[in-house]
């Protein structure tokens, strides 16, 4: 099978056993003589003809023992073979159901959404030695460590900021909330035309490396300015607050230095004419407004990252 385990110790943390096959007992695991612990581990998906998990054995001399505890093993503790004298010590957030593996099929045993093995192991059980999970990423990523070997990469999804232009106030704005919008196209296409998608970015800081985009209001100039830079908005807020009003975090995107190699660049303009600043991830746009209006827009370089 999986594991024999005969007259010694065996700690088995963050593993995973699967489609392993016993022409005896204990498909997983088969242990004579001896303790195991087992914990933060998938025990599923082995065969054998007599207990296809676990099967526990003496020795005459020396009985064996199980410690299991936040576990996903098929057919729960009483699928476990124990012999007279042996003890199961069934612990607590132990489970038996399907853990949902990528591709099983292929070998690929990552855990899918939405799998009952996510954020289901006991996070005090995972000893220093295991920082990391079989693939290098790190071990704890969400509430609670994950049962098996391979921690869930939690995949966050970026989402589109929106560009509106207003030939009232002949400039641009930008909103991630879907809700202001709605608000804006349904109640004010009079002053706004939506544009559609200016870019992506992150709604929340849960993506590795991203930082805030804050946003800031003038009622003199009428118009929006957004920032990723803490310096840059700092200063605005302790000697600008007169003419800058902060509103808080529009997003989050990378700053420069910090994004993915597929990142696309933000490119920052401003009009002391128009008064105000002008944000694209265009290639095309950003070199016309160069080439064609720079006696308009003063070009001040990528503002920030978003992902692709």
């Amino acid at each position: 099978g999986g594991i024999y385990n005969g007259g010694v110790d065996l700690a088995i943390e963050n593993c995973t056993l699967t489609g392993n096959l016993a022409y005896g007992w204990g498909g997983a695991l088969c242990c004579k003589g001896s303790h195991c612990r087992i914990s933060n581990s998938i025990l599923y998906g082995n065969s054998a003809p007599g207990a296809p998990e676990i099967a526990m054995f003496s020795t005459g001399a020396f009985d064996s023992s199980l410690d299991a505890s936040y576990s996903d093993i098929a057919g729960g503790e009483v699928a476990v073979y124990s012999q007279p004298g042996c003890t199961v010590a069934w612990g607590q957030g132990n489970i038996d159901v399907d853990p949902l593996f990528s591709d099983p099929a292929t070998g690929d045993f990552h855990l899918q959404w939405p799998s009952p093995c996510i954020d289901a192991g006991d996070n005090s059980a995972v000893p220093d030695s295991l920082r990391t999970d079989l693939d290098g990423n790190r071990r704890i990523q969400g509430a609670a460590v994950d049962m098996g070997a391979y921690e869930y990469q939690v995949q966050v999804i970026p989402s589109p900021v929106y560009r509106f232009w207003s030939p009232v106030h002949c400039r641009h704005f930008y909103t991630i909330s879907e809700s202001e919008r709605t608000k804006l196209i349904d109640n004010y296409p009079h002053v706004w035309t939506y544009e559609g998608i200016a870019y992506y970015a992150f709604s929340d800081a849960g993506e590795p490396g991203v930082a805030p985009v804050h946003r800031f209001w003038s009622d003199k100039s009428g118009s929006h300015l957004y920032t990723i830079s803490e310096r840059e908005k700092n200063t605005l807020i302790d000697y600008c607050s007169h003419v800058w009003r902060h509103e808080g975090i529009a997003f989050y995107a990378y700053p420069d230095g910090q994004q993915p190699i597929d990142a696309s660049p933000v490119y920052r303009f401003r009009s002391n004419e128009q008064g105000c600043h002008f944000y694209t991830a265009s290639e095309r746009e950003k070199d016309e407004v160069i080439n064609e209006y720079g006696h308009v827009w003063s070009y001040e370089g990528v503002a920030w990252y978003a992902p692709k």
